[in-house]
């Protein structure tokens, strides 16, 4: 087994086109392994692999992170505690919520220019998020939100997964 770490966004109908990036190169370098995962919720399977990830089944791309990271383990590649993750903007609620769920299945998680918390968040991207996470202001909306929401799942004086968080100021 060795280390690996996932790449995931599946927001907003875009593709994560494969590209080098010389960032990943010293972990491909040390012996990593990097995966770039398409979730639901990307467009790099058509227009039913979007909506299969958006309002009202954005579940459905946290839930797409935890079999991908489960088959690596289950397949021995890597271990729970060899394996991490990492998103950017929309792909951090991923992180987020899929370390929580399976928190066997990460040792960390890089959350990066995200917004843990889904309800309350009313900023720069509150209107984008509308389609892909729900509206705020209908019940199905708000419901859909706290139930993807990281923040809202964070259980006190539970373990788990180490969590970088990276931000900005606006």
């Amino acid at each position: 087994t060795r280390p690996l770490l996932i790449d995931a966004y599946g927001c907003f109908g875009s593709s994560m086109d494969p590209f080098f990036n010389p960032e990943n190169f010293v972990w491909l370098e040390m012996g990593g392994i990097y995966a770039a995962a398409h979730i639901r919720g990307g467009s790099e399977l058509g227009a039913q692999w979007f909506a299969g990830g958006s309002y009202p089944n954005k579940m459905n791309s946290i839930n797409d992170i935890v079999d991908i990271a489960d088959y690596f383990v289950k397949n021995n590649f890597t271990t729970g505690k060899q394996q991490a993750i990492t998103g950017s903007s929309c792909g951090s609620l991923n992180v987020g919520l899929a370390t929580l769920q399976r928190p066997d299945l990460f040792s960390a998680g890089v959350f990066i220019v995200g917004i843990p918390d889904l309800v309350t968040n009313k900023g720069n991207s509150f209107g984008r998020g509308q389609n892909d996470f729900g509206p705020l202001d209908t019940e199905d909306g708000f419901k859909s939100r706290l139930s993807i929401s990281a923040y809202h799942h964070i259980i006190p004086e539970k373990s788990a997964p180490a969590m970088l968080v990276i931000n900005g100021a606006n």
